[in-house]
């Protein structure tokens, strides 16, 4: 079966886990794709381009997943007309939208953690699993990591700047 749906997915819960979807609105971004593009690697043949335009506007057939057209572009979701490309996606819609209780599930880590393994476990060859909750692992470390660089170099100016308001040069020096 196609894996694509699970992997953009997977993206969409990485995302969740890291505070990038905050709201019921899960948006075409570059985050969303290099994280979609992560996980093509794990599974798909190295000459593979993985496109994410097409899971995105294909799970729009799911119950769950609800694409938010962006004003005027109404008729074009529902004439549900194919978007194939991520230009043409983001010049239609705004995101989509998760049912309410799926939504809910996304904001909890432990529900994460189950729908994960829902997502990999009937999709997937046992060598992929590996590899795909592998590189779910490496996506937390990485966003743990850099959340920790944030911090310090905010820490580091805030002393920067806490230092700068105690020296006071003269008003005349000669």
């Amino acid at each position: 079966r196609s894996p694509h749906k699970p992997l953009l997915l997977l993206s969409v819960v990485d995302l969740f886990a890291q505070g990038g979807i905050t709201t019921n609105l899960i948006e075409l971004t570059t985050d969303l794709a290099d994280l979609f593009d992560l996980y093509c690697r794990q599974v798909m043949p190295l000459d593979w381009r993985c496109n994410i335009a097409m899971p995105f506007f294909h799970l729009s057939r799911e119950d769950f997943w609800h694409l938010v057209p962006l004003p005027g572009k109404e008729p074009i979701i529902e004439s549900g007309r194919q978007l194939r490309s991520v230009s043409l996606l983001a010049d239609t819609v705004r995101g989509a939208q998760l049912d309410d209780d799926l939504y809910t599930l996304m904001c909890m880590e432990e529900s994460r953690s189950v729908l994960r393994a829902a997502l990999i476990e009937p999709y997937f060859s046992s060598g992929a699993q590996e590899r795909l909750v592998e590189q779910s692992t490496i996506n937390a470390e990485a966003f743990k990591y850099s959340k920790l660089l944030l911090e310090r170099a905010r820490q580091e100016i805030k002393e920067a700047l806490e230092g700068e308001r105690e020296y006071q040069p003269p008003v005349r020096d000669q």
